[in-house]
């Protein structure tokens, strides 16, 4: 759970660190399925060789979309009692998960992921109504490139142009001066506004780095006008509701309350 000052911290500077926020049974069981994913070769490599579309193939930028249909327990993590509250504790509720992906970097020739705003790719017209939850599934530091943000820069939208080093990434150039780079260990989490900028740099190290994306916003959330038929279209989108909801039955055919604590004990 998110103490009083980080829930400050994420409504004044629009982010905030939970270091030891999963347990290490918990986060041993996400690493498990993390690698289980990898190894049946369920990446991406969206890293591309300057031109937007040819794959690089020196360096590696993995992604996953929509992990938890993989997965039962990255399905049932969204719904875990201490991620719903946190999330209702910063956006206010009854809110919806927007997206779930895993992002991965080898050893080595791990590539970075330039700045950006998640905004730019959502339309929300309030970003403060919408947070990023980014689980670090190793240990993260600015040796295999975690993740580094801008404090405040919700208050701003940045430009964005085609990032040409991905096939379909969108990047800004913000100034870097006040840049924080977070630390995490493992199992620890970065919650950040939909309006702040962050980018991930390289894994320079010769040990493998995954982290584990969640976006969530309240359900009233406005947005611009293509984003309410993008929307429209999602159905499975609109049934995620994390709370309020009926805990994802309708969508799963099953309560998905208490499952992510039910997948851990099977996993370990």
């Amino acid at each position: 759970m998110l103490s009083d000052d980080q829930i400050q911290l994420w409504k004044e500077k629009g982010y905030c660190l939970a270091p030891n926020f999963f347990s290490q049974e918990e986060i041993c069981a996400i690493r498990k399925e993390v690698e289980r994913l990898k190894k049946e070769g369920r990446f991406n490599n969206v890293s591309t060789a300057g031109d937007g579309k040819t794959e690089d193939e020196k360096n590696v930028n993995l992604q996953l979309h929509s992990p938890g249909s993989l997965s039962p327990l990255i399905k049932a993590l969204p719904y875990a009692d201490k991620l719903v509250k946190s999330a209702e504790a910063l956006v206010g509720g009854p809110n919806e998960i927007q997206t779930t992906q895993i992002f991965y970097k080898p050893g080595g020739n791990g590539s970075a992921t330039n700045w950006h705003q998640d905004n730019a790719y959502f339309g929300a017209l309030d970003v403060t109504m919408g947070t990023g939850i980014w689980i670090a599934v190793h240990d993260a530091n600015e040796a295999n490139g975690t993740m580094r943000i801008i404090p405040s820069s919700h208050q701003e939208m940045y430009e964005h142009n085609r990032d040409l080093q991905s096939n379909h990434h969108i990047r800004c150039f913000p100034d870097e001066e006040k840049a924080v780079t977070c630390d995490l260990p493992a199992g620890g989490v970065l919650f950040f506004n939909y309006g702040i900028a962050h980018c991930t740099g390289p894994n320079t190290t010769d040990q493998d780095r995954a982290g584990l994306a969640l976006h969530v916003h309240h359900l009233d959330m406005p947005l611009g006008e293509g984003q309410i038929q993008n929307r429209l279209n999602n159905t499975e989108s609109i049934k995620r509701i994390l709370s309020g909801g009926d805990w994802g039955e309708e969508l799963y055919g099953e309560s998905q309350q208490g499952r992510f604590d039910i997948c851990v004990r099977e996993l370990i």
